[in-house]
């Protein structure tokens, strides 16, 4: 169970590109967002701040999805955050 949970929160929100004739694996912004919260402490606070922040200004970023990512990276952090 703990490592489908793991395999879920690696492979969740990743989305396949193609620029310049080469294709490469990114992640959603929401996820990446939510990534930056978990992680805090090792990018740092202002960051996952500053980038949550943007993305809400920029209204590129729905409360619904960071939910959903902070359900499936078990950090119930990020999801009061989005509430706020």
């Amino acid at each position: 169970m703990a490592e489908s949970c793991r395999a879920e929160a690696f492979t969740e929100g990743m989305q396949t590109v193609v620029e310049h004739g080469s294709t490469i694996r990114v992640y959603c912004l929401a996820k990446t967002i939510t990534d930056c919260v978990k992680f805090r402490h090792k990018v740092g606070l202002d960051v996952a701040l500053e980038a949550l922040k943007n993305a809400g200004q920029r209204r590129m970023l729905y409360r619904d999805q960071v939910t959903h990512f902070a359900r499936i990276n078990q950090d119930s952090k990020v999801s009061h955050a989005a509430v706020r």
